[in-house]
């Protein structure tokens, strides 16, 4: 004999799962394109908070990532090294919020991607 899991059971979680993506999805003032700065305005305005892993924070920072860090994005979590592109990352509760920017200086860094495809760290 199959069991059949109740109807209701199965609303419930899609329930559950499109409020959980509403909420982490919530970011239409991100476009492609935008400058990076535009961009982390929006998001701290937003109430994401600077989120960086444990590992970022516990490496040395050079680079890309120094310079960006020093101009205040003290929420880059990583940069290429062979080309550039950083990623900042945010948390906002339970959900996380990674930023992918390019551009040769950092007051010139523009929005490429995100994704909410992280965990955020404490």
């Amino acid at each position: 004999p199959e069991m059949k899991a109740p109807r209701s059971c199965f609303w419930a979680l899609c329930a559950v799962l499109s409020m959980s993506t509403a909420y982490a999805g919530d970011v239409r003032y991100l476009h492609e394109g935008m400058k990076a700065s535009v961009a982390r305005k929006l998001i701290l305005k937003n109430q994401w908070v600077p989120n960086l892993s444990q590992v970022s924070r516990e490496s040395p920072m050079w680079g890309q990532q120094a310079q960006l860090f020093q101009r205040g994005y003290t929420e880059v979590d990583r940069c290429a090294v062979d080309r550039s592109v950083c990623i900042l990352k945010y948390r906002k509760k339970q959900a996380c919020l990674e930023v992918e920017i390019e551009g040769e200086k950092a007051s010139q860094m523009r929005v490429i991607g995100w994704s909410h495809d992280c965990q955020p760290d404490r």
